[in-house]
């Protein structure tokens, strides 16, 4: 299994010094080329790695059910969890994160 993400703007342009442009475009590229050069380079191919991808926005999540075999969703309330799997569709992995707290109150 591979978890991609393309991280926050703070940390990718102050922390790392690189910049923090378009990311649906970026994560749409990436996944095609990686799809291709599976195919040149005989590498692991597409078909036989998961591959999740960080997605909390819907039009990330799109990306997700399309070019991916899930999403991976964090700090979100249990309805964020029931569009994400709309969004992505039956077939699709959807590992969220949900957080709870544990009181006797």
């Amino acid at each position: 299994m591979l978890g991609l993400g393309v991280s926050h703007p703070r940390l990718v342009n102050d922390t790392r010094q690189l910049s923090y442009g378009r990311p649906l475009q970026a994560v749409r590229d990436y996944l095609t080329a990686m799809d291709q050069q599976g195919q040149q380079y005989r590498a692991v191919p597409a078909s036989n790695t998961v591959r999740i991808l960080a997605a909390l926005g819907p039009r990330m999540r799109r990306i997700a059910a399309e070019h991916a075999d899930g999403a991976h969703t964090y700090l979100v309330p249990p309805e964020h969890t029931a569009q994400a799997r709309h969004i992505l569709g039956p077939g699709k992995l959807l590992v969220p994160e949900q957080a709870v707290i544990l009181i006797n109150d």
